[in-house]
């Protein structure tokens, strides 16, 4: 019963601690143990199940809609480092930053990493490991490095 009740305050403890941010969560909705939010806006809604060790990295915004679910491990970066010819620019620590959404009833698998400006589609799953650099449609199944359509699913 002990145990029980300090998970409750722990589990209490990780929502205030993202609403305080200026986050917004939604109801029923649970955030694992050793979640990690650094700098960044997170919106997530309704029916929620982020599993433990989910990183939102970056500056940018993060939009998670209704019925979604992350696996264990999975990274979600919103800002990132200019690629360019000029050494110095890149020496600089310069960043650019883009918003990742997440649409309603999407399955993110264990591992995964989404890029920043990622929007994942309605309905879509995510398989373990895949790494998440491009647009994904609503409806399909992608895996891989870097994740690409494995399969539609029948509407």
């Amino acid at each position: 019963m002990i145990k029980r009740a300090l998970t409750r305050i722990a589990w209490y403890s990780r929502r205030f601690r993202l609403m305080v941010g200026g986050s917004r969560i939604g109801a029923r909705t649970y955030v694992g143990s050793g979640v990690n939010f650094t700098d960044c806006r997170v919106d997530i809604g309704c029916d929620v199940f982020a599993n433990k060790n989910l990183l939102v990295e970056g500056s940018g915004a993060v939009s998670i809609g209704n019925n979604v679910r992350i696996g264990p491990g999975v990274s979600i970066i919103t800002s990132s480092h200019h690629l360019t010819e000029d050494s110095s620019r890149r020496a600089s620590h310069e960043l650019f930053t883009k918003p990742v959404t997440i649409a309603e009833g999407v399955w993110i698998g264990a591992s995964v990493t989404i890029l920043p400006g990622v929007k994942v589609g309605q309905g879509s799953v995510v398989a373990a490991g895949a790494l998440v650099s491009k647009d994904i449609p609503p409806n399909v199944l992608v895996a891989g490095v870097p994740a690409r359509v494995i399969r539609a699913f029948a509407q």
